[in-house]
């Protein structure tokens, strides 16, 4: 049984849930490529930081409705010391990577976008090798090679 496995059982955590909602981000993501496009198109004037406060003004609208007067409590209060620094972190690296998506995707196909946006997996099983130590098989190195080959042919060719 493999490290990541062993901590699924750990932390009593739910795959099979973890999995649905994976897929129905990945629908959303792409929906959101789809979206973006069509407004680029429709407005060649408009800007990826436009998209981004847009988007930014709509998350905080749904939230705000979700939670209500409690926002600072459910948000921040939760929130321990330990954990500011990467939440700061990963918010600061979401809003650069949502401006890239933004750019991208009023210069490139949809496309090349999907695919590329796909090597995702692929590079977070690389980081988990390198920084977290996590084993990989000689099957799923071969798979990411071929993966990776193929992805690279397609793109540029």
């Amino acid at each position: 049984m493999s490290q990541t496995q062993l901590k699924l059982l750990e932390n009593g955590d739910k795959p099979m849930k973890g999995m649905i909602f994976y897929i129905l981000y990945s629908l959303l993501y792409s929906c959101c490529f789809i979206a973006a496009k069509y407004l680029y198109i429709r407005d060649p004037t408009l800007t990826p930081f436009q998209m981004l406060f847009m988007r930014s003004c709509f998350a905080i609208t749904l939230q705000t409705l979700y939670v209500n007067k409690a926002l600072k409590k459910a948000v921040w209060d939760g929130v321990d010391r330990k954990s500011v620094g990467p939440l700061v972190f990963r918010s600061a690296q979401g809003s650069i990577t949502n401006v890239i998506n933004y750019s991208v995707t009023k210069y490139l196909p949809l496309t090349i976008i999907a695919i590329v946006n796909n090597m995702g997996p692929m590079i977070t099983v690389v980081l988990a090798f390198c920084l977290l130590k996590e084993r990989l098989k000689l099957f799923d190195v071969v798979c990411l090679v071929l993966t990776v080959g193929g992805v690279l042919i397609v793109v540029i060719f």
